[in-house]
């Protein structure tokens, strides 16, 4: 698959030629997890272990030379037990391909790794969560989000603490990992780790088709509006 010629911002759902195949179904009726999902009231679990049904492997598409297009390869599923305290294990239902994703592709920033699964904007269905986002409750297996773009934040640093603004600006985090499809693995990928503190969980109404652009083009003009005061109704 090459889709190194689409336009900034390119939604569309992740299907890869696969022995098992991606099953739209979460996109079409993004509520779906509501009528058979897990029961809300039992116990929060940290899930240490690879399910049964996660597969060894996964379909992704990578950048393996600056200027190419991407190559799709299989790759190994991450674990669970190896996710960290805020970490979330994702199963990728829709992926956009942003003006971003080009710039990297072709090498115009320094430094960074090869291979690299491409993407920074996503959305699915946590599959897995890491210990302290168990114990907080913030996320649960099943859960509908919008992928976060920065992934290890140190939550400690003046930008992740309130004496930096906190919520407003942990995303500038100096001793972050780095952000997803750019410094680290995205989600063109059939699973993707993401930090739960850049995650969104998805209110009803919203489908996971829609939500995956929100995560970077969506935050982008909502902080514009946040920074500048606007009210309902000024321009």
């Amino acid at each position: 698959m090459d889709i190194g010629d689409h336009p900034r911002t390119s939604t569309f759902l992740l299907s890869f030629h696969t022995s098992t195949p991606f099953h739209s179904n979460n996109i079409l009726h993004p509520l779906i997890h509501d009528a058979n999902g897990t029961n809300p009231h039992q116990p929060k679990k940290i899930m240490t272990e690879p399910t049964p049904s996660l597969p060894a492997s996964m379909q992704a598409l990578r950048i393996t030379s600056f200027g190419a297009p991407y190559t799709q390869t299989s790759i190994p599923v991450p674990s669970p037990s190896t996710l960290r305290p805020h970490d979330l294990l994702v199963k990728v239902a829709v992926a956009s391909h942003c003006h971003t994703d080009t710039i990297i592709r072709l090498g115009a920033v320094p430094s960074i790794p090869l291979p690299l699964t491409g993407s920074h904007e996503g959305s699915g269905t946590v599959v897995a969560v890491g210990s302290s986002v168990a114990a907080d409750g913030s996320f649960k297996p099943g859960d509908r989000v919008m992928c976060g773009i920065p992934l290890g934040l140190c939550g400690s640093c003046v930008d992740c603490t309130a004496a930096g603004g906190g919520e407003h600006y942990k995303h500038y985090c100096a001793h972050i990992d780095g952000h997803i499809g750019i410094q680290v693995d995205g989600v063109f990928a059939e699973y993707a780790v993401v930090d739960s503190r850049t995650s969104t969980v998805i209110p009803e109404g919203v489908s996971l088709l829609a939500a995956a652009p929100l995560g970077c083009a969506g935050r982008t003009a909502w902080r514009a509006v946040k920074e500048a005061g606007l009210q309902p109704g000024q321009w």
